[in-house]
């Protein structure tokens, strides 16, 4: 086992004494063929397993989106939902205000769980001694600008309590080696709201069937 793993497996024993294991249990620690050892997060709570942070660090929405498909770098992962991403916060034992955008409550009884999944996720950088676990997401802020969501203790300032909310407006282009991407493998994304703008394969079925009824009248109108 190596020491990243004998790390998580302590953190967890820790969270059973301070009453919150059940949450922990459902996060499990796997290897990857591509990205090594501990580099995937099992949340056995919704199947879906999470690429490290850090392997996408450095990696713009633009870049990670091209390398989603049949021979691309990322191949087999998609970008994670903000509800998504709640879930496994949630699932992690931290106390959300809303799964649908990932704002955190002011709770000292988030750091120990936020630490905790840091440790599974990854740690994109440190601020003043401080972790932060930021990634892209792939929901779409308006004017078609991603989501960021960084997850992060306060630095102190005001209370060393859990505290960060999500942030709009991310440039599909931009990239720092600070930010990574939330993405995940294992369950197709939450299906799209009632609304959403048909695929080209709906119209084109549409069309087939209008010319399908069309043709039928014809025949019904000539026997008659």
């Amino acid at each position: 086992m190596s020491c990243l793993k004998q790390f998580r497996v302590v953190v967890s024993a820790v969270l059973c004494l301070l009453g919150v294991c059940t949450a922990q249990a459902a996060l499990i620690s796997t290897d990857d063929v591509v990205f090594g050892t501990g580099a995937i997060t099992l949340d056995t709570a919704t199947g879906l397993e999470w690429l490290d942070l850090t392997k996408s660090t450095d990696l713009s929405f633009n870049f990670v989106s091209s390398q989603l498909y049949l021979g691309g770098q990322f191949y087999g992962y998609r970008y994670a939902l903000n509800s998504e991403i709640g879930a496994l916060w949630t699932n992690a034992g931290i106390l959300i205000s809303e799964v649908t955008d990932g704002n955190l409550y002011p709770d000292p009884a988030n750091i120990a769980p936020i630490e905790a999944l840091q440790t599974f996720i990854g740690i994109t950088h440190t601020i003043a001694d401080v972790n932060v676990s930021q990634g892209i997401s792939g929901t779409i802020f308006a004017g078609n600008y991603p989501h960021l969501l960084p997850l992060v203790i306060n630095d102190g300032l005001t209370a060393p309590m859990c505290c960060e909310e999500n942030i709009g407006g991310w440039i599909g282009s931009e990239h720092l080696s600070t930010v990574g991407s939330w993405l995940v493998r294992g369950v197709p994304p939450p299906s799209p709201p009632v609304g959403s703008i048909p695929e080209p394969e709906t119209y084109a079925m549409l069309l087939a069937g209008l010319g399908l009824m069309g043709f039928i009248a014809r025949r019904r109108k000539q026997a008659a």
